[in-house]
């Protein structure tokens, strides 16, 4: 019983399989899994011994969701389940006992068996014999959790995915000074993230977030820390909200847990949630509104390219190019609370987007592609994504607001060199892939606009060229429409595209404008436009542009990505 003391945090290895005993999301289910820096696979331990016993019981409590591990009366293919259970009801204890070997634990039922790791994840209790648990599966493994002096933080960015579905009752309280929970308030809440909870909280009591922190009630009296998102259900939720600076938040903080703790099986876990480059810089420091950037493949030294099909995404090594350049659109809608990001291809104005697709025979998790500014708002959540810093704090994950992160592929099939979108479990970030990791390099501006690139000397005739239609507008400086209209153009030289538009504007009657003097520029979805310097993409998709004419104020403000820096 030396390693299951008091209000301590602990994890359960099953000697045989090595894995965890996990609450599961659901806030129901316990499984055993292989993930150990994981807040689903501590459990607080409470002892108890009641005045007729003559040894102590345990009772083990979820640092994740603040339910008690217990049995049910369910039957299992072999026993009874085990599940999750609420504060409000009175938890059944267990009983530590040591193995023959003395370094190990079997957990002994109240009345019912002994826990044991079933060959599916699947946790029960077996009642065959509980006088004899002599199965290895029945083993546990204990592992102390360090704690640390400071509270883990609600997460550093918000969760997306979180199934804005799911509504539930939070019932808020605080301690006074005589450590009575007072002022029950309820409220609806929507979704799991336990970080847009904390700020809804602090909203509601008019303080400061960072003075704020979320706990989980006991059956006890006690409470500890909530830093999870909330289970995968709409059961209704306790919060005891803690005040930085009382003597409840004081000791409090002796209970926080160390959870990337290393063990001597995983000597390279590290500690995400408390490394100092994290204190220090903010990931979105390096993404500036309005300004360029690269993204280069830590892992593989390449640079995220807008493929010239204006459709597809793909990594490169060639930095001074266009289509290695993104533009910058910083959105933080009224009801978020952090800055998300949209990117926008510099060479042919088409944001970066996840899709639902399969990425292509030999990628990882979902299709990446670029997307136009005017796609439907119903889809658009594809294309905001969020930068999260990685440990070191010098490089980038980025989320996508419908979940997973971008990634390079190709580590040892260099051929397969497209970008995806995989699947990530937002509680292990310590441990994600490193071709999730990207280096954000910022463009600097240059003064005048590049050079157009000339026209092939061998194109082919009119009458047999791919054409497309261009799609103009041409605004005076109030924003009031001087003229629009389309055209047809065969090809994809932007030089050539740039005299067709003057020779259009001519012989419509519209205005006479030296080709030099015309600028075609991209829009975005926010207002903003970038001057178009490439060739147009191979596809045949509509082209819409904004024209602007040299020495006006719409052209004074334009941005333009020097790529040979």
């Amino acid at each position: 019983m030396e390693h299951l003391q008091d209000g301590h945090h602990v994890r359960l290895r099953s000697h045989v399989y090595g894995t965890y005993l996990h609450a599961d999301e659901d806030g129901h289910g316990v499984s055993h899994r292989g993930r150990r820096a994981s807040m689903n696979a501590a459990w607080v331990v409470h002892v108890y011994q009641p005045p007729e016993a003559f040894v102590p019981y345990l009772r083990l409590h979820s640092a994740a969701y603040g339910r008690y591990l217990a049995a049910t009366n369910v039957q299992a293919p072999r026993g009874l389940h085990v599940e999750q259970r609420g504060c409000e009801v009175e938890p059944i204890p267990w009983r530590a006992i040591r193995t023959e070997s003395g370094d190990e634990v079997y957990l002994e039922h109240f009345y019912r068996g002994c826990l044991r790791a079933d060959w599916n994840t699947d946790v029960s209790v077996d009642n065959d014999d509980p006088d004899n648990p002599n199965s290895p599966t029945m083993h546990w493994v204990v592992e102390p959790i360090p704690a640390t002096r400071r509270i883990p933080p609600a997460w550093l960015h918000p969760s997306f995915n979180q199934d804005e579905s799911l509504s539930r009752e939070i019932t808020y309280v605080w301690p006074n000074v005589e450590g009575a929970l007072v002022n029950h308030n309820v409220f609806v809440f929507r979704g799991r993230s336990v970080f847009q909870l904390r700020h809804e909280l602090a909203r509601r009591l008019v303080v400061d977030v960072s003075h704020l922190a979320m706990c989980l009630p006991t059956r006890y009296g006690r409470f500890f820390p909530l830093v999870v998102d909330l289970p995968r259900n709409q059961q209704a939720l306790i919060v005891v909200v803690d005040f930085a600076g009382t003597p409840a938040h004081a000791a409090l903080r002796l209970r926080s847990l160390l959870l990337f703790s290393p063990s001597p099986e995983r000597q390279e876990t590290k500690n995400l949630l408390f490394s100092a480059a994290v204190e220090r810089t903010r990931p979105m420091e390096q993404f500036h509104h309005g300004h360029h950037v690269r993204l280069r493949s830590s892992e593989l030294g390449t640079y995220l390219h807008a493929d010239e099909d204006g459709h597809g995404v793909s990594l490169h090594h060639r930095r001074a190019s266009m289509k290695a350049a993104w533009a910058v659109h910083v959105y933080q809608p009224p009801e978020a609370f952090v800055p998300y990001l949209l990117l926008h291809s510099a060479a042919y104005g088409r944001y970066l987007a996840a899709t639902d697709e399969p990425a292509p025979q030999g990628h990882h998790g979902r299709r990446v592609e670029q997307r136009n500014y005017d796609h439907p708002e119903v889809d658009a959540q594809g294309m905001i994504w969020l930068a999260v810093l990685t440990a070191s704090g010098d490089k980038v994950f980025l989320r996508n607001f419908n979940g997973g992160c971008l990634r390079a592929n190709g580590r040892y099939r260099p051929w397969n060199n497209g970008a995806s979108v995989d699947d990530v479990d937002v509680n292990d970030i310590g441990n994600l892939s490193t071709m999730m990791h990207w280096v954000v390099e910022d463009i600097p501006a240059r003064e005048i606009m590049p050079l157009l690139p000339r026209p092939a000397w061998l194109t082919l005739p009119a009458v047999i060229s791919p054409s497309r239609v261009i799609v103009y507008v041409w605004l005076d400086a109030d924003g009031t429409v001087l003229s629009e209209g389309s055209f047809s153009f065969s090809g994809r030289s932007v030089f050539r595209l740039r005299s067709e538009l003057a020779r259009w504007l001519a012989d419509n009657g519209i205005a006479i404008v030296d080709a030099p003097d015309l600028v075609m520029c991209l829009p975005t979805r926010d207002g903003r436009i970038f001057p178009l310097v490439v060739d147009l993409p191979r596809s045949l998709q509509p082209l819409h542009i904004i024209v602007v004419i040299v020495g006006t104020p719409a052209h004074e403000a334009l941005r333009y990505a020097d790529v040979d820096a």
